[in-house]
């Protein structure tokens, strides 16, 4: 991998001026999580990587661009101004967007079809998902030796799961949490609510969120990693004391609520100096090494600590909460001035 990363940079450099695009760039691994024995080579590769963005060799006239669909699994070393400073984030595309993405694929086609209706019964997906879409429903058209019809667009959509009314109120309560709390927590946090999604059909386990602006320039203390991880337990809070228990949704993907609060939690106590001890632990430090310093234990009370602070803000705004998840189990998506 060293080997192959030098050599994409040294011809981007011969070919220059010119944009060197590096995709899933959070390949390149992080030192902050080391993996077990290849631990040792993962700094390498982190550590090259850099060497290549900014090393004594330059890369005058090439702009390098990275895309990737898991930002928390980068080095933060890769992702400082300067090198990878400026994030983008790409939303999918709404209703408008996939009709145009359809159209787009449709195009040559026969075929009569109310695209608008189709978007929306299709819900959001990427567009890589809308040309597969399109593609299944030309294999079956050409399966049936016929030219390609509405319902073969309409056999082609993903079906998903229909959420029980339950579970539906489980997830509009859980973003209300971070929409109410995270607003009231953002000049300490640094971080803005500006919307929230919930779908009743679920496909890609991507329908609920709530979306974030960072504020340029805002200060990491101790404080605002305190309240950011407070903003990413209020789901888990308000369904606590909304609804009496909590699910399983807020954990087990690297983008999960519980994920990141503990990762957040972990850097804190370990790395950032902003533990309640002065200790540092370099990254890249091995997990044998993190027990030995009793990081685990620091993190349970400082996730602990946040959820109850979590859990009071909610019960203090308790009837906005409730107003926020009827709101969007109504309208489905809320935009938050």
């Amino acid at each position: 991998m060293l080997k192959a990363m030098r050599a994409a940079f040294d011809e981007a450099r011969k070919a220059a001026p010119c944009v060197l695009f590096v995709d899933e760039l959070d390949s390149v691994g992080s030192r902050e999580e080391p993996v077990g024995e290849h631990a040792s080579y993962q700094r390498q590769v982190v550590n090259g990587f850099l060497e290549c963005l900014d090393g004594t060799v330059g890369r005058a006239g090439v702009v390098v661009v990275g895309a990737t669909n898991n930002l928390n699994a980068i080095d933060p070393a890769v992702l400082r101004p300067g090198r990878f400073g400026r994030h983008i984030q790409v939303e999918l595309p709404d209703a408008e967007g996939r009709v145009g993405i359809l159209q787009h694929h449709l195009r040559g086609e026969p075929v009569e079809v109310d695209l608008t209706s189709l978007a929306e019964d299709i819900g959001e997906v990427s567009g890589a998902v809308l040309a597969q879409l399109v593609r299944e429903a030309r294999a079956a058209a050409r399966r049936a030796g016929r030219d390609l019809r509405e319902i073969d667009l309409a056999d082609a959509v993903p079906k998903g799961v229909l959420l029980s009314e339950a579970a539906f109120r489980r997830v509009c309560v859980h973003e209300a949490g971070h929409v109410v709390v995270g607003g009231e927590l953002a000049s300490v946090s640094g971080f803005v609510p500006t919307m929230a999604t919930v779908r009743r059909r679920v496909r890609s386990g991507d329908e609920f969120r709530t979306e974030l602006n960072v504020i340029e320039g805002f200060d990491t203390t101790r404080e605002s990693v305190e309240a950011t991880i407070v903003m990413l337990l209020a789901g888990v809070a308000a369904e606590e004391v909304l609804l009496g228990s909590r699910g399983s949704g807020s954990g087990g993907a690297a983008d999960a609520d519980l994920v990141r609060a503990t990762q957040l939690a972990q850097s804190a106590e370990r790395s950032l100096g902003l533990g309640k001890r002065l200790s540092s632990v370099p990254m890249g430090t091995s997990p044998a090494e993190n027990d030995a310093l009793g990081l685990a234990g620091r993190v349970e009370q400082l996730l602990s600590k946040c959820l109850r602070e979590a859990k009071a803000h909610v019960q203090r705004r308790r009837a906005e909460v409730e107003s926020v998840a009827k709101e969007l189990s109504d309208e489905r998506d809320i935009r938050i001035a």
